[in-house]
């Protein structure tokens, strides 16, 4: 698994992907997946990942808003040119 990660990671590199986008990314896809292998139960996706669900909670939240966040920036650039 560690040549695995070892690849992506100088993939994510040579293509230019940041750090803050590679762990929001990361971040984004082992919660979601978590939450799909416990059948969309957050307790049980929180235990499973070893996080609290407040934080599961929290972090949902953050994706929802920051996908809310680049539509109402797409809807700004489409009212502004």
């Amino acid at each position: 698994m560690k040549d695995q990660l070892e690849r992506l990671v100088s993939q994510m590199l040579d293509q230019g992907l940041f750090f803050g986008e590679a762990t929001r990314e990361f971040e984004k896809r082992f919660i979601l997946l978590g939450l799909e292998k416990s059948g969309g139960n957050r307790t049980k996706a929180s235990r499973i990942m070893g996080i609290h669900r407040n934080t599961l909670r929290k972090k949902l939240l953050s994706f929802n808003h920051s996908e809310e966040s680049k539509k109402t920036s797409k809807s700004k650039n489409l009212l502004t040119r």
